[in-house]
């Protein structure tokens, strides 16, 4: 019975850390083609961010803040072993950094866990059509 409990444990690990690498890849697919455009056309699509910083090397940081209440109700998934609604704060930060004449993005970071990325990644799509 043991084993059992064993293998039923390695398989549910097994699926979360697939799960996790899916929205992993998935952020990464959706940042990765900013990377060489023009900081304004992403402030086209997305908006203007919520703070910008400019550092002494002359590198501008866009930060796109989404911090978000979610609601859910028990069962399996994320919080199976609770067994009423509950609350809690879901929050995605995404930075994206210019080169020194601000003409194009030279990289990014994402701060939170990939999945709340990925879900404020799709609200902007949707917003944007």
């Amino acid at each position: 019975m043991q084993s059992l409990y064993r293998a039923m444990f390695f398989f549910g690990m097994l699926t979360l850390s697939q799960a996790c690498a899916h929205y992993g890849d998935r952020l990464k697919s959706d940042l990765d083609p900013w990377i060489g455009q023009h900081p304004d056309k992403l402030v086209e699509q997305w908006g203007a961010p919520n703070s910008t910083y400019s550092m002494e090397n002359g590198v501008k940081v866009l930060s796109y803040i989404n911090d978000r209440q979610v609601s859910r109700s028990s069962g399996f998934g994320y919080s199976a072993w609770r067994f009423s609604n509950y609350t809690y704060n879901d929050t995605c930060k995404i930075n994206f950094f210019t080169d020194a004449s601000q003409k194009k993005i030279e990289k990014y970071t994402s701060v939170g866990d990939a999945s709340s990325c990925v879900d404020v990644l799709n609200e902007v799509k949707r917003s944007s059509n």
